[in-house]
């Protein structure tokens, strides 16, 4: 006989004794555990063999066995009222579920399973409840719907402000991506994992291993070699610290993949001494990395076999390289997965055409491009599902991540309603105090009007009207914002709030006194303004002159005695204009005997603001503030003048001159 043809028969010999082998091994387990089952009670130890047994035909691919013991734990849970027991069994029936892509009874079963958690834990246990659930569907390969129970692991960690956790699904969300084969967002992932780990004492370095290892992995796929040796060597490392057997393995076999990678690098510049120990160095990595006797283990031995049989291929070890493609084949035939069948085939096809068997290679090509086309349709199926859960789950992430955004803005809506509600009560509160003390002055003035305390009267008289102002300009304000929150504009409606806060600690501090120094008053002036820009969405710009002397000395003047002017000018002349150009300006100076503002806008002019606001009220503020200046200054006129300016026979605008003693 033929040494090639005793070769293959050997290998197929011992693959078969090898399937024969598996399958033994797994029935005995199966049969020690039924017979377990036939002598134990009717209690928590019967649920628990129900589910091993389930996940022992769930790991040989029988979903009708699986199914019909975890429906049995389901059923003997719910009778003793084992509520762990429940839960493993809803998880269970999910997962056999979601691997026969009956997607609706997978989501009502692993529905079933959060339910029991809101009940019975916290909203971290329930988090880690939705990570479970996407590690399920990940492995099933829908991840879209891993990538949506990640999102809501999301928000309850966000809600309950654990870093840890966020960290945690970060990485989980990577693993999700690597699956997938979206590198680029699995290396975004472990790197907002890694900046959260660092401020959490909770970390442990098997976290930092699985994110460098992941990092490692994206950077491979994307054939930076130096860059993947570079994260893959530091997670070897950590593996090796912590005796972390199962990412000791994943990041050997990766590393094998660089040197691979590294050898067909030098094999193509035509380097073949630089090739060939490169493929010895990956030969030996691969040789180190003994899968674990876990649910993927399969999985792991048929790409770690296929791979060693491509590496005796460029090694020209033919024999090797026949032996190993046939383990990994008898691996495959196990786990039934469409991606090791390609793979395997594929390096069949190399082995028989280097060693000249065409005809061999061409049915093996055939087997190659029939699952390749199986793996393209079944990963067109899901582009399109994981595309528009890619898409909202990218969106919920900007500055910090979208997805927190919106955990603020929904806690923000929920606060919102107390919040007004008690500011609200707060205006009430100060518009009430403004009004006693002015009720409390008139009071006071009637009762001097019979007495010769003229001084007092004035006096007297200049704090009731600005009392009376104080409320007119508050309501003004109040409405101000309430436009914001009608219009659902929180930003804005927030800043509003916090300058108005100033305002309002600027009004209450003056309020006990007649005068005020300037600059304290033109501060409340700016803040004003700056208000009113706020609140007509930068529908004018403004520009303050004011003379130095003024605001370093310690002048005093009656408090808001010119916000009105300005006011008049906003809403009457700005405000009306149809274009978004409007410019106020406010030119205050000194005499030797007066302070002098001038108000001036580029608005419609007084005659076409009469026109729209002939159904208005008077404005008050305006009149007030004849008033006091009149008061004031000791005269019989205010010392305020109003001009109409025009262009060319058009309305530009309005000045507004006062003049105030100097005191």
């Amino acid at each position: 006989m033929p040494i090639r043809n005793f070769n293959m028969l050997f290998v197929w010999i011992f693959s078969v004794i090898f399937s024969i082998g598996n399958i033994f091994a797994q029935t005995k387990e199966i049969d020690s555990l039924k017979l377990c089952l036939g002598k134990a009670n009717a209690d928590t130890n019967k649920v628990n063999i129900f589910l091993q047994l389930s996940d022992n035909y769930f790991n040989r691919n029988d979903y009708k066995n699986s199914f019909q013991y975890s429906d049995l734990a389901l059923h003997t849970a719910i009778e003793l009222s084992f509520i762990t027991g429940v839960f493993k069994a809803y998880m269970q029936l999910g997962n056999c579920y979601a691997y026969q892509n009956n997607l609706t009874e997978a989501a009502k079963n692993f529905s079933a399973a959060v339910e029991i958690s809101k009940k019975r834990g916290s909203q971290n246990e329930i988090a880690e409840t939705y990570l479970q659930i996407a590690s399920d569907y990940k492995f099933s390969l829908h991840y879209a719907e891993a990538l949506n129970y990640a999102f809501k692991a999301f928000k309850l960690y966000e809600e309950t402000g654990n870093k840890y956790g966020t960290a945690k699904t970060w990485v989980a969300v990577a693993r999700i991506y690597s699956y997938d084969g979206d590198f680029a967002e699995v290396e975004n992932s472990c790197n907002k994992a890694l900046s959260l780990f660092e401020s959490c004492p909770q970390k442990q370095q098997d976290d930092v291993g699985i994110c460098y290892h992941y990092i490692g992995r994206s950077f491979l796929f994307r054939d930076d070699c130096a860059k993947a040796m570079k994260y893959l060597s530091a997670a070897l490392k950590i593996w090796q610290q912590t005796g972390n057997k199962y990412f000791l393995n994943g990041t050997l076999y990766h590393l094998s993949l660089v040197y691979k990678k590294l050898g067909q690098k030098a094999a193509a510049k035509g380097d073949e001494i630089t090739a060939q120990k490169m493929y010895r160095e990956c030969l030996v990595k691969l040789q180190s990395y003994v899968p674990m006797p876990e649910e993927n283990s399969f999985i792991e031995l048929a790409e770690s076999n296929q791979e060693i049989g491509d590496i005796y291929v460029l090694l020209k070890r033919f024999s090797l390289a026949r032996y190993h493609l046939n383990k990994a084949l008898t691996y495959a035939n196990i786990t039934r997965l469409s991606d090791n069948f390609r793979d395997i085939y594929g390096s069949f096809v190399k082995l028989d055409s280097a060693v000249g068997n065409y005809k061999l290679a061409f049915l093996h090509a055939r087997l190659y491009a029939a699952y390749k086309d199986t793996i393209s349709e079944e990963n067109r199926s899901k582009k399109a599902e994981i595309f528009l859960m890619q898409f909202e789950f990218n969106k919920r992430e900007d500055s910090l991540n979208q997805e927190k955004k919106i955990i603020e803005l929904n806690l923000h809506d929920q606060k919102k309603q107390k919040y007004y509600y008690w500011i609200g009560l707060g205006f009430l509160a100060i518009v009430s105090f403004f009004i006693l003390h002015n009720f409390r002055n008139q009071k006071k003035i009637n009762r001097l009007e019979t007495e010769a305390h003229s001084k007092e009267k004035t006096e007297l008289e200049l704090q009731s009207l600005k009392a009376q102002m104080n409320p007119h300009f508050m309501f003004n304000c109040i409405n101000s914002i309430d436009a914001f929150i009608q219009s659902n504009d929180k930003y804005n409606a927030t800043l509003y709030l916090n300058k108005f806060a100033k305002l309002i600690r600027n009004v209450l501090d003056s309020s006990k006194q007649n005068l005020v120094t300037f600059s304290k008053d033109i501060e409340t002036l700016k803040l004003y303004i700056e208000l009113e820009e706020l609140r007509s969405e930068n529908k004018f710009t403004s520009n303050l002159n004011i003379d130095e002397e003024l605001m370093s000395s310690d002048y005093k003047v009656p408090p808001l005695i010119i916000q009105p002017f300005v006011e008049n000018a906003i809403i009457h002349g700005l405000r009306n204009k149809e274009t978004n150009d409007g410019i106020l300006s406010v030119n205050i100076s000194k005499t030797e005997q007066q302070i002098v503002y001038s108000i001036t806008d580029n608005g419609i002019g007084r005659t076409a603001s009469q026109k729209i606001n002939t159904r208005k009220e008077k404005s008050y503020g305006m009149e007030m503030s004849y008033e006091r200046i009149k008061l004031f200054n000791k005269e019989t006129t205010a010392s305020v003048t109003i001009t109409d300016l025009y262009e060319n026979e058009k309305a530009t605008g309005t000045n507004i001159q006062a003049h105030l003693n100097i005191v």
